[in-house]
């Protein structure tokens, strides 16, 4: 640097262009670069800082390099810009990765190996309250971009959890946006300081972020943790609550998701009837009936369930045998049945029938003893099924057509 300051007093008068890189970070470890940039820019030398490209500018760059005339699709795209952040060196390494592997697409721990050197290099900058913040982030950003959850993993107060903020601000490891939200510069760097950590301070900081994602009642990311801390009971307790929850806002795929996340560690019996309603839901009849056909077959709740899947099926005269023996052994999922037989009644022209069983299910409803527990294993809140009746109340108001003059 001091050869091109003295090149570039020589080169005052000639028209020569000469261009000069360095990277930003060295003139924080280097003051003495620093001073001499800052001669320059005041002796007239142009200074242009080389900022991220934008995801329009990675497609660009993607296509261009893609091999054999392969083009890579908008997903590629997109995770690369996510990886990289825009940064012309990474995307070059990952892409490169990805070219020289394909197989390896990216993975969740793969880094470039050049990359990783520079990586290192960067976090080797940062003090040790800020790497405590660092780990905490790569753990907790997978499910929220909050501060709070991060000062809680890192048992920080949030004063300090905001300095060390600052600092990772600083140093270009992190960003801040203007709402608070918080991210790592790029993915590869949350990569990078999730895998310098062991498995065990992994699981730790997980389960410390899933009790406090459980505690906010965010009960799918508490699963997620506690699924990454090998923490089972706490995983299940917690899936269990946020697909239930997720059923009852009709977010069926999220339930479905979740459901089946549990099956392994689930008794069929307990958990059947929920994933059986959901698959129901969503068309997967056939898996639906096949997962029936492991339920105890008296019991009332795996009768509603074949009483639905025939019913979608349009074997109206089958599923309303089905309701009817649900109905002589059922009592948490009464409302349930009689607003199933009443379908059904309508669907077979049996209007008094279904205006008897829709007004039933509206007397059992509206009874305060009768209503369903929330924790109950229907897993349907009392305002649904509360509704689900009344909309039988009309029969009481309009039982005959409106015939107007």
């Amino acid at each position: 640097m001091y050869f091109l300051n003295y090149l570039f007093r020589k080169l005052e008068q000639i028209p020569v262009l000469a261009v000069a890189t360095i990277q930003e970070e060295q003139l924080n470890d280097y003051p003495q670069l620093a001073d001499l940039v800052a001669e320059w820019t005041a002796s007239g030398y142009a200074t242009l800082t080389v900022v991220p490209l934008e995801r329009a500018h990675v497609g660009e760059y993607v296509r261009k390099m893609a091999v054999a005339g392969r083009q890579p699709d908008d997903s590629i795209v997109g995770r690369l810009f996510q990886l990289t952040g825009g940064n012309p060196f990474f995307l070059r390494e990952a892409l490169s990765l990805i070219t020289q592997a394909p197989e390896s697409r990216t993975t969740a721990e793969a880094v470039p190996p050049r990359a990783d050197a520079i990586l290192r290099r960067r976090l080797a900058r940062a003090d040790e309250m800020t790497l405590r913040f660092l780990r905490s982030a790569s753990v907790v950003l997978d499910t929220s971009e909050e501060l709070a959850p991060i000062a809680d993993v890192m048992e920080a107060e949030t004063r300090d959890a905001i300095t060390a903020l600052n600092k990772a601000c600083e140093l270009r490891l992190m960003r801040e946006g203007q709402h608070g939200e918080v991210s790592f510069v790029h993915s590869l760097m949350q990569r990078e300081v999730y895998g310098e950590m062991g498995t065990n301070q992994r699981r730790y900081l997980h389960r410390r972020a899933g009790e406090w994602f459980e505690r906010s009642r965010a009960l799918a990311s508490a699963a997620f943790h506690f699924e990454q801390a090998n923490e089972v009971e706490a995983m299940v307790r917690a899936g269990y609550r946020a697909a239930s929850q997720a059923e009852r806002a009709g977010m069926y795929h999220t339930a479905l998701m979740l459901y089946q996340k549990l099956r392994p560690h689930m008794e069929i019996e307990e958990l059947g009837p929920h994933l059986a309603e959901v698959l129901i839901v969503l068309g997967d009849w056939d898996e639906a009936g096949r997962l029936i056909g492991l339920l105890p077959v008296e019991d009332s709740r795996v009768r509603l369930l074949r009483s639905e899947l025939q019913f979608v099926r349009g074997n109206f005269e089958a599923a309303q045998t089905e309701a009817e023996m649900a109905l002589i052994g059922s009592s948490a999922e009464r409302i349930h049945v009689l607003i199933c037989l009443a379908d059904i009644a309508l669907y077979l022209g049996d209007f008094s029938e279904a205006q008897r069983y829709g007004n039933s299910a509206l007397e059992i409803a509206s009874a305060p003893e009768s209503s369903p527990r929330r924790n109950s294993s229907a897993a349907t809140s009392g305002e649904p099924m509360l509704v689900s009746a009344m909309r039988w109340n009309s029969w009481r108001i309009f039982p005959k057509p409106i015939v107007t003059a």
